[in-house]
């Protein structure tokens, strides 16, 4: 998950059947991960890192022990809702 583009997981340090999934939005493996991993992934959506790091950030509240409570909406002027015929 580093962003950078010269950045190359050290495929010697991978056991055999291991699962990569690179989560950057550079290519952090190289050509020869596929022969030790069961598993590649080379990358995947923005949604899925936006949830990732949402999920990070509930596990140090937690951690921390400070509250969880999910933000309140708020209504934008502008919006679809605003938009949508009565």
């Amino acid at each position: 998950g580093v962003p950078g583009e010269k950045f190359k997981f050290p495929t010697h340090l991978l056991r055999d059947g291991a699962v990569c999934i690179n989560f950057s939005s550079e290519k952090n493996f190289g050509p020869d991960v596929k022969e030790k991993a069961s598993i590649y992934v080379p990358a995947i959506g923005k949604v899925t890192i936006v949830v990732l790091l949402r999920n990070l950030l509930r596990i140090v509240q937690n951690r921390n022990g400070l509250p969880t409570e999910p933000a309140a909406a708020v209504e934008k002027p502008g919006s679809v809702e605003e938009a949508a015929p009565s």
